[in-house]
């Protein structure tokens, strides 16, 4: 076909099994949901007591109003105390621990996003649709609608 690339047998991309971090982190960018990398945040014993944003994208940061720079290092529970009280946080936890995908479809989820200060003082949840998927050994993914 004109113009397609040769991916070879394998079906691969030709710069090999991965793409080129600028084109992930441009993939990620001009996403219109939200996206975040969290990793697991581990006490002496092992156990899972909150997870870290580590990445994130220009969306989420819109609704967390801050920058990328600010969101990096935040804390789940911090931001979400809700997580805390509902079944989210245990949920990622499985993700980690089980590395089995979770997906969320028009589930309901408190206004607590830092505090309400982004989403207006309205007690009324939110309805998600939520994948999230293990990313690495440590680290789910989430993106929401």
């Amino acid at each position: 076909m004109p113009g397609a690339e040769d991916r070879g047998r394998t079906g691969g991309m030709t710069h090999g099994n991965e793409p080129p971090e600028s084109l992930l982190r441009s993939l990620l960018d001009s996403m219109l949901e939200p996206f975040v990398l969290l990793t697991a945040v581990r006490d002496d014993a092992g156990t899972i007591v909150d997870f870290e944003f580590t990445d994130s994208n220009p969306a989420a940061q819109a609704v967390y109003q801050m920058t990328h720079e600010e969101l990096a290092g935040q804390r789940l529970l911090t931001l979400h105390p809700a997580a805390a009280t509902t079944d989210l946080f245990g949920m990622y936890v499985n993700v980690v621990e089980s590395g089995t995908p979770m997906v969320l479809d028009d589930w309901s989820y408190p206004q607590d996003i830092a505090g309400a200060r982004c989403c207006g003082t309205t007690s009324a949840p939110s309805r998600l649709a939520t994948p999230s998927a293990r990313c690495g050994a440590m680290s789910p993914t989430g993106i929401w609608r």
